[in-house]
């Protein structure tokens, strides 16, 4: 007498992080046991506010051009050569606000006691982002708009000098970026 085919088993299906950061990646956590032990595929099934984004076998989502407070989920299937498992659903993760990021590098020059740094920084929302100096040399001044630093030193100040540049998007993240001179 021949034994039949057991399918594969879904344990885990979880999406990490619960609070996924506008642009950020999505990773499926599942875990397919086959008490034949065939070989498992798993398929993901990606789902926005309920409706299917994404399918194939790729464990990550990126989230770059969602809205903030979409719901993400994500539904998998093992399948072994000779059948499919049954479909599980994950917890949803939740689109939150993402981190501006400082894109630029420091200038490391001081040309005639003057030091000048535009700082330049990208928000995955695309929301207006202010700039400040959170530990600097005393006379270093940066433009809260802008990001432009401008520092004129004098005599009294030769050494080094740690600088701490914070930007802040609308709703209040920060990102920073340190560098000495």
């Amino acid at each position: 007498s021949t034994i039949g085919n057991t399918p594969p088993i879904i344990l885990l299906a979880a999406v990490e992080p619960e609070h996924v950061p506008l642009g950020e990646q999505l990773k499926a956590k599942v875990e397919a046991r086959d008490p034949d032990q065939d070989q498992v595929t798993v398929l993901y099934r990606w789902k926005r506010n309920g409706e299917v984004l994404r399918e194939g076998p790729e464990d990550t989502l990126d989230t770059t051009g969602l809205k903030l407070g979409d719901l993400l989920q994500v539904e998998v299937v093992a399948r072994d050569p000779q059948s499919q498992g049954k479909v599980v659903l994950s917890m949803p993760a939740i689109v939150s606000n993402g981190a501006p990021r400082i894109v630029s590098q420091p200038r490391t020059d001081i040309v005639a006691g003057r030091y000048e740094y535009l700082v330049q920084a990208t928000d995955p929302e695309g929301e207006v982002l202010t700039y400040q100096l959170e530990t600097a040399p005393p006379g270093m001044q940066i433009d809260k708009q802008t990001g432009q630093i401008i520092w004129q030193s004098t005599s009294e100040q030769v050494g080094r000098h740690r600088v701490r540049v914070v930007v802040q998007d609308q709703t209040g993240t920060t990102s920073f970026q340190e560098f000495e001179l």
